[in-house]
C-alpha cells in the first residue's frame, strides 16, 4: 500500500474529511490532496504533523525504502556531509541541514541531526568572525607566518576532528554527539 493511501485509509478511519486534516496540520487542502494521491511525498515537519493528527506513529507510514534505511547510516551521512565545508563555503551548514530535514522522520536521527547542525552553526559563529579579524591582529601579533592561515588551519583541524570523533561515537552506539553546541534547532 503506498504512503498516500495508508495516509487515506487512516483519515478515514477517524472519520476525518480532507478539509478537517488540512485544518488540523495548518497544511493546505490541496497538499493533503497531493499527498493522498501520491503526487507529493511529505518530509519532515509535513509528515510530523500528519502523523500527530492522525494520532499514528512517522514511521507507521513509512514507505518501503524508509522502513530499510538504517538510522545509524542516516546520521552518518549528515555528520559526512560537514566535510563539505572543505570544498564549498558554508557547505558544513547547507548539506547537513538538508541531509537532516530529508532523514527527520526517525527520532534518533533528528535528534543526532539537530546536535550536528547546531555545533556547525556555533562553529561557523566562532570560527568566521576569527577569520575576518585576523588579518587587523596580524599588525599587532608579529609571526612568521600570517595570523589568518593560523587560524583557518586550527578551525579546520577542530572541526574535521569533531567529525571523525562524531564519526567514531555513532559507530559504537553512542548518539550523545555534539553536545556541547548552543542550541538554535
Amino acid at each position: 500500500m503506498t504512503l498516500g493511501a495508508k495516509l487515506k485509509v487512516r483519515r478515514q478511519e477517524l472519520g476525518l474529511s480532507q478539509k478537517d486534516l488540512a485544518e488540523q496540520t495548518n497544511l493546505s487542502l490541496r497538499t493533503i490532496q497531493r499527498i493522498e494521491k501520491d503526487q507529493n511525498a511529505p518530509r519532515g515537519y509535513t509528515m510530523r504533523a500528519l502523523a500527530e493528527a492522525l494520532e499514528s506513529d512517522p514511521l507507521s507510514f513509512a514507505q518501503p525504502e524508509r522502513e530499510k534505511g538504517d538510522p545509524v547510516k542516516k546520521m552518518g551521512l549528515i555528520n559526512l556531509s560537514v566535510l563539505s565545508f572543505l570544498i564549498v563555503p558554508f557547505g558544513n551548514l547547507i548539506f547537513p541541514t538538508l541531509t537532516w530535514s530529508k532523514h527527520s522522520y526517525y527520532e534518533e536521527v533528528d535528534a543526532v541531526g539537530r546536535r550536528i547542525v547546531n555545533f556547525q552553526i556555533t562553529w561557523a559563529l566562532v570560527s568566521y568572525p576569527l577569520l575576518a579579524l585576523a588579518p587587523f591582529l596580524n599588525a599587532y601579533v608579529k609571526t612568521a607566518f600570517p595570523l589568518i592561515f593560523m587560524v583557518l588551519i586550527a578551525a579546520y583541524a577542530f572541526n574535521i576532528f569533531t567529525v571523525w570523533s562524531t564519526a567514531r561515537r555513532l559507530e559504537v552506539g553512542n548518539y550523545e554527539v555534539c553536545k556541547g553546541a548552543i542550541r538554535f534547532l
